[in-house]
């Protein structure tokens, strides 16, 4: 009996059908559910102070993602389905019981013990077009509620994307301006995303909270701060 000869045909048999398969498109996760909640959820995985968790991307790592979030700007989700799984994120195509819309869902891929890996956040598009609108929450967790906020927000005005960071500012013990801040470096997934999404009539709104204690110059009696992000405090 030649099972050497067998095997070997075997083999050529199985290799193509095993290389027509490995490249095929991998289409998205359909899920329905509250979006607002499932920003409640993202959020308690996001890395916290001092953990030293946070991965700061490569080079090839922003390169990728960047293909990848063009991918889904301009529909291409089975395409961008597979770029995704190759830098441990999942896209869902996600029906939102809260405002009967769909949307498009970047997260990151759990580990074994339900936590992520990375810490590069979640973002969500809009296919449905909506208005030119980024709505960011770069603090998760130290901005206070921000999160919450932003999706109501991106929500209420039926925005084009909503951005949020995957780790505390100070995750890696190096401060509040440290390389797990996303709003003081620009090799972070996150600006990536704010880059690959702005377009030249984008209007990115990124929500942020303040400690009184902190900055007592704010008139009083103040609820709400608009800035344009040159640091002046305009005077009602």
């Amino acid at each position: 009996m030649n099972c050497g000869k067998r095997s070997a045909f075997l083999l050529l048999l199985a290799l193509p059908f095993f290389l027509i398969a490995s490249s095929a498109a991998t289409a998205p996760i359909d899920e329905t559910g509250s979006l607002s909640a499932e920003i409640d959820r993202l959020k308690d995985l996001v890395f916290p102070k001092n953990s030293m968790l946070y991965v700061l991307p490569t080079q090839q790592n922003r390169d990728d993602y960047r293909a990848l979030v063009t991918s889904v700007m301009n529909g291409n989700y089975d395409t961008a389905s597979t770029q995704a799984a190759a830098l441990s994120y999942e896209l869902v195509h996600y029906h939102d019981t809260d405002t009967s819309r769909d949307f498009y869902l970047l997260r990151e891929a759990l580990n074994e013990y339900g936590q992520q890996n990375l810490g590069w956040g979640n973002y969500i598009w809009n296919p449905g077009g909506g208005k030119d609108i980024l709505i960011e929450a770069p603090h998760p967790l130290y901005d206070t509620n921000t999160p919450e906020f932003a999706i109501e927000v991106f929500q209420g005005v039926h925005g084009r994307g909503y951005l949020m960071a995957g780790a505390h500012r100070a995750c890696m013990g190096d401060g509040t301006m440290g390389q797990a801040n996303v709003c003081g470096h620009t090799d972070s997934i996150f600006h990536v995303v704010h880059e690959t999404w702005s377009l030249s009539t984008t209007l990115p709104i990124q929500i942020h909270g303040f400690d009184w204690d902190k900055h007592t110059n704010f008139p009083a009696g103040t609820d709400v701060v608009l800035s344009n992000g040159d640091g002046a405090v305009p005077q009602p």
